[in-house]
C-alpha cells in the first residue's frame, strides 16, 4: 500500500511538470496557428495570359498587376475592388476577341511576377502573399457589369475631389460613370502641382504638337482661352491661337498630371497648375483607399464609382 502511494504521488508529480514543460510550446502552437490563419489559393479561371513563353491562370496574372499598381499594406477592401477592377479589363478583352488566352503585351499592364514579389518582400512573403492569395480568392471571377454587359473600368490615382461624368466625356455608353464625390482625394501627394516653361519653350513645344498654329514668342497666352470644363472642373475644350483642342491633348503635349488646370504668367514665365492625378475617370485608387479605411466594403467602392453597376462571375459563353 505505502509503494502504490508513492507511485501515485510520482504520477501526479510527473503530469504537472509535463504541464509545467508543454504549456509554453502549447500556447505558441495555438496562437501560431491564430497568426497564421487559413492558407488561400487562386481559383482556376480556364482563361490564361502569356508572359513570354509562360502561361499564367488569369487570376495569378490579376495579383501580378495588382501588386505594380498598389501596395500589399493597403487596405484589403481597396486591393479588392483594385484586383476586380483589373480583372474586369482582362475579361472584356478576351469577351471581345472570344478568346480564353492573351498575351501580356497585348494588355499593356505594368507587374510584378511572383518570384520577384519574394525578392521584394522578404521575409515578409509568405505573410504578404497569403494576403494576395486571400483577396484574389475571396473575388475569384468576379467582374462589373452593367446593364448584362461587362464594363470598361476607368480608374485613375486621384480626382480633384469630384471624378468626371463618363458619358459627358466618352459618350453615352459611359453612362456608369457617373461625376461622384472623392473628397478625401485632395489630400493624395502630389494632388497640387504646378509646372513652369519659358515663354519660347511654351511655344515650341505648341508648334511641335500642331503644325498649323499660331502663336507669338514673347505673348504665347494672349490668344489661348480654355472655353469649357466638365461639371468637376476638367478642361474639356480650349483655344490658342487659331487651334481648338481638348483639355486631353494639352496634357499629352506638356506631360501634365491631370486635365483640370490652370494656366497663367508668373515671374516672367507661363506656369500650369494641376489638381488630381489622372484623367478622374472612374474608381479613384486613393479614394478607393480612403473609403475602406471609413470601412466601407469592396462592393461598396466599387457600386460608389461606377453607379448602377453589379459584380458578376465571368463567363466567356
Amino acid at each position: 500500500m505505502f509503494k502504490k502511494k508513492i507511485l501515485r504521488y510520482v504520477i501526479k508529480y510527473m503530469l504537472i511538470a509535463c504541464c509545467v514543460i508543454c504549456f509554453p510550446w502549447l500556447f505558441t502552437l495555438m496562437i501560431e496557428k491564430d497568426s497564421v490563419g487559413k492558407v488561400y489559393k487562386t481559383a482556376d479561371s480556364g482563361l490564361y495570359v502569356y508572359v513570354g513563353d509562360n502561361r499564367l491562370n488569369l487570376e495569378d496574372f490579376v495579383g501580378c498587376v495588382l501588386i505594380k499598381q498598389m501596395d500589399i499594406n493597403a487596405s484589403e477592401e481597396a486591393l479588392k475592388s483594385q484586383a476586380v477592377v483589373i480583372r474586369t479589363l482582362i475579361c472584356e478583352r478576351l469577351k471581345g476577341q472570344g478568346v480564353n488566352e492573351i498575351d501580356a503585351d497585348v494588355l499593356g499592364f505594368q507587374y510584378v511576377l511572383y518570384d520577384d514579389m519574394e525578392k521584394i518582400w522578404g521575409e515578409k512573403f509568405t505573410q504578404n502573399y497569403n494576403k494576395l492569395m486571400k483577396v484574389l480568392s475571396n473575388t475569384a471571377m468576379e467582374v462589373i457589369v452593367f446593364e448584362d454587359k461587362i464594363i470598361t473600368p476607368y480608374y485613375h490615382s486621384a480626382s480633384c475631389g469630384y471624378t468626371r461624368d463618363g458619358e459627358a466625356v466618352l459618350g453615352a455608353e459611359y453612362k456608369y460613370l457617373k461625376s461622384v464625390a472623392s473628397a478625401k482625394d485632395v489630400e493624395a501627394e502630389g494632388y497640387l502641382t504646378g509646372v513652369a516653361f519659358d515663354k519660347s519653350e511654351f511655344a515650341s513645344r505648341l508648334r511641335e504638337a500642331l503644325e498649323d498654329i499660331s502663336i507669338d514668342d514673347e505673348k504665347p497666352l494672349e490668344t489661348m482661352q480654355i472655353i469649357s470644363r466638365d461639371e468637376a472642373g476638367y478642361v474639356t475644350k480650349l483655344q490658342i491661337g487659331n487651334v481648338q483642342m481638348t483639355g486631353d491633348d494639352f496634357v499629352h503635349i506638356f506631360q501634365l498630371n491631370s486635365p483640370n488646370f490652370q494656366v497663367d504668367e508668373y515671374d516672367g514665365n507661363i506656369r500650369i497648375v494641376t489638381k488630381g492625378l489622372g484623367h478622374g475617370l472612374g474608381l479613384s485608387m486613393y479614394g478607393a483607399e480612403k473609403l475602406a479605411e471609413s470601412g466601407k466594403s469592396y462592393k461598396e467602392i466599387l457600386s460608389h464609382y461606377y453607379a448602377g453597376t453589379e459584380l458578376t462571375k465571368y463567363s466567356n459563353k
